[in-house]
């Protein structure tokens, strides 16, 4: 069954596979379902364009089907802007990634919060991100993570945290 990202990390610690090819995936189902655990299939931009729109709602619509019992997250991973979001939110992802980290803090929070918006009056979670690779010790500022939550109310948040 497709869930949104807040349904599983409730009471877990989920993992998220990103996936480019058929055999990965049925790998990574294969292992969820005999275990019954609940996972996040992430789906890049670039995976995206890769697979195609077509091939990406068939496995949505295939996963439907045939796995109604293991909560899985379909999550855009890394998207850019709304166009590509709304685009996700068209296929059927349950779950987004906005990456504001390339812009600057207000635009990320304004572009972010747009997101949230959207996304949350029909239950999809979305995930936010903050903080560049900047070198190998750059670190986000926990404050300004804390007030980018405060600020945009996503569910999850990538930092980053050095190599």
């Amino acid at each position: 069954m497709i869930v949104s990202l807040n349904d599983v990390l409730k009471d877990n610690v989920v993992f998220q596979f990103n996936f480019h090819n058929l055999e990965f995936l049925k790998a990574i189902l294969e292992v969820h379902y005999e275990e019954n655990y609940p996972l996040i299939l992430g789906i890049s931009e670039s995976g995206l364009n890769y697979m195609g729109e077509d091939f990406v709602k068939g496995f949505i619509l295939t996963i439907e089907r045939n796995y109604k019992n293991l909560p899985i997250v379909i999550h855009l991973d890394h998207g850019k802007n709304l166009e590509i979001i709304l685009k996700a939110i068209r296929l059927g992802f349950s779950s987004l990634m906005i990456d504001g980290s390339n812009l600057d803090f207000e635009s990320n929070v304004k572009i972010t919060s747009e997101v949230v918006n959207i996304c949350h009056r029909i239950g999809i979670s979305v995930e936010g991100e903050i903080g560049q690779f900047k070198g190998s010790d750059y670190m986000t500022d926990p404050e300004e993570a804390k007030k980018f939550v405060e600020l945009t109310n996503v569910d999850a948040l990538a930092i980053s945290i050095g190599t």
